[in-house]
């Protein structure tokens, strides 16, 4: 009865059909978001107290989608409202502040879509039903240059349909837009640089290939 599911590095959570949201794995910034946390010792790194469950949990109901990054969470739930848990060192959950969260904490109504990056623990993006792009967390911009703190949603676009991978995202009018280190393959072959969101394509073969790519060089 599971109706999508979302895997980060060492967590995974499942949607059912019925609403309800299951989470088990690693705990330990608190990404299960059961109300508890995994201990370490910071000089061995040695586990102290196991929170992680090897077992499905229930968070929470009511849900239609959810998006796991390294160490955070965000869903969305079935009236629009979206919910993020996890670490918060870089402003990653939206809320003002850059305390984590045990368990699901509301940041903002009316979202159609949500994403966050499994290879960082930083970022995030919304889309909401007026078809505007937010950003929030540790995002480079489009220069390049250091990176910067979001800990509030941030407006970065209007006439946006989805988002992917919390570092793209997809207009109306089917393009697709990268934002920050990552890079896109056309069907033709070429290659665009990261930090370059203001290039477009509409035939998109790949999309948030890491690294350095040697296709289309």
């Amino acid at each position: 009865n599971v109706k999508s599911a979302a895997t980060s590095r060492g967590n995974t959570y499942a949607v059912k059909k019925d609403g309800s949201l299951w989470a088990w794995g690693d705990n330990k910034y608190g990404q299960l978001g059961n109300g508890t946390i995994s201990s370490y010792d910071k000089t061995s790194f040695k586990i102290i107290k196991q929170n992680g469950k090897l077992n499905p949990e229930k968070i929470m109901d009511d849900v239609s989608s959810v998006s796991a990054g390294k160490e955070h969470v965000l869903a969305i739930k079935k009236d629009g409202s979206l919910w993020a848990w996890g670490n918060n060192e870089y402003g990653q959950l939206g809320d003002g502040t850059q305390t984590s969260r045990l368990k699901p904490i509301k940041i903002m109504d009316d979202v159609v879509s949500a994403s966050c990056y499994d290879s960082s623990p930083s970022v995030s993006l919304s889309v909401k039903k007026d078809g505007t792009l937010w950003r929030w967390g540790l995002y480079v911009d489009i220069s390049g240059s250091s990176p910067q703190i979001y800990k509030t949603p941030e407006k970065i676009s209007e006439n946006v349909k989805s988002t992917y991978s919390g570092l793209s995202y997809v207009t109306e009018d089917g393009s697709l837009f990268l934002l920050q280190d990552n890079y896109l393959i056309d069907r033709d072959g070429k290659t665009w640089h990261r930090y370059d969101f203001s290039k477009k394509a509409r035939d998109v073969a790949f999309a948030s290939i890491e690294g350095d790519p040697e296709i289309g060089r």
